[in-house]
């Protein structure tokens, strides 16, 4: 199913949505084939890989299909699939600068502001001009020259698009024989040099757009195997990074932002940065009781005792039992 393909039919009473969501997935879902990347994350042309990273955690925490297992989706399941397909390549075009490059020379000149009104002005009485002496039906030489010389650059530049083009089908090719063994990361890699060489390709967008999920998906499992034996090794901080990474492709990981966080403590880390991710995993997740006793340690840590005692007590109200609450409230 195309981004543009609004299910005619829906059982809407067997669906488990709030109305007004299922509109907002309808016209965003007939809205795709028009929008931008930048559109479609609600940010701007200029903005920031910060700027496109939080855009992204929102519009993912918003559409990820996860967030609606074991839910009745009916035919919204297809579309919320298709967007937040679409939200996927937006963040990696967008995070990556060669293809944002790329991106924006397919978009073309942002629309500039209109110049401001002239004041008409009497126009001044021509003078007329003086033809240069010269032979009838000749030309000069810079004239010649000139021509030739813009012929020659139009032909450089189309036998430039025609090798980049041929480069672009021959690795669009190769990742369609990675897809077919599934290995998602490699296609994936190979459509993006493909779209680095001809970015106004659509066949090209489109397949990446339909493979990225599962090569993100694909790389983050590696990373997070990878990680693991770091912290076997005693390698925290590598391990870290490692970690971070993967929480940029999939920012809607509740238990991921929650193993950052956490990692943060027991490295004596960043601190903000812990305390994002923490904030993350409760966003994502508010019933956690280990979520908030990763973000009061964190509190603790950074000398927020009145924050860290809000998470003890909050903590201490759902679970009169746990030890760690107690001994907290009674430090702090």
């Amino acid at each position: 199913m195309s981004g543009g393909e609004v299910p005619q039919e829906v059982s809407e009473q067997s669906v488990d949505l709030d109305p007004d969501f299922r509109k907002e997935i309808r016209k965003l879902a007939s809205g795709l084939p028009a929008m931008s990347y930048y559109e479609l994350l609600g940010v701007e042309r200029d903005a920031d890989a910060a700027a496109v990273r939080d855009a992204f955690f929102q519009q993912s925490r918003r559409f990820h299909p996860d967030r609606f297992f074991r839910k009745e989706l009916g035919a919204y399941g297809p579309l919320l699939n298709e967007i937040y397909k679409r939200i996927v390549a937006a963040h990696d075009a967008l995070r990556d600068p060669k293809l944002r490059e790329g991106y924006d020379r397919s978009l073309g000149p942002e629309p500039s502001d209109p110049e401001p009104p002239t004041v008409a002005r009497p126009a001044a009485t021509p003078k007329r001009p003086v033809a240069p002496a010269r032979r009838q039906g000749s030309s000069s030489l810079r004239e010649r020259s000139g021509l030739r010389s813009r012929q020659k650059l139009i032909k450089g530049l189309e036998s430039q698009m025609k090798r980049a083009r041929s480069k672009g089908d021959r690795h669009f090719d190769q990742a369609m024989c990675e897809k077919k063994r599934e290995n998602w990361a490699q296609a994936a890699s190979l459509l993006k040099l493909a779209m680095a060489f001809a970015p106004r390709e659509n066949r090209y967008r489109r397949e990446l757009e339909e493979i990225l999920p599962q090569a993100n998906a694909e790389h983050v499992r590696a990373q997070r195997e990878r990680a693991e034996q770091l912290l076997e090794q005693g390698n925290g901080p590598e391990a870290l990074e490692l970690l971070l990474d993967c929480s940029e492709l999939e920012p809607t990981d509740a238990e991921l932002a929650h193993r950052v966080a956490r990692l943060t403590v027991q490295i004596d880390g960043d601190l903000e940065r812990g305390l994002e991710f923490a904030r993350r995993a409760i966003s994502l997740d508010e019933e956690s009781s280990e979520y908030h006793k990763t973000l009061a340690r964190l509190l603790k840590k950074k000398g927020d005792r009145a924050g860290a005692r809000r998470e003890y007590q909050r903590i201490w109200e759902k679970d009169p039992l746990d030890e760690e609450a107690k001994k907290e409230l009674q430090k702090l």
